[in-house]
């Protein structure tokens, strides 16, 4: 979800500071920028998406426990 958006946001950035192209501190925070909204509508879609199974199919959602 968001999270791992954000994370491999940040390894892109570690890996151009590493390798000279930009400062760290630009790469983080320009990355990091963009990629926020980016986050948020992953977790929109995929919010839409569960309440559309929930309404149509809920027998998609539900876990088998043994």
């Amino acid at each position: 979800g968001f999270l791992s958006v954000l994370a491999t946001a940040a390894a892109c950035a570690l890996e151009l500071a590493s390798s000279g192209t930009v400062p760290l501190n630009t790469a983080l925070l320009a990355i990091t920028l963009v990629h926020i909204p980016i986050g948020l509508g992953e977790g929109l879609i995929n919010m839409g998406a569960i309440l559309f199974l929930r309404k149509t199919r809920p027998d998609l959602l539900v876990l088998d426990r043994m």
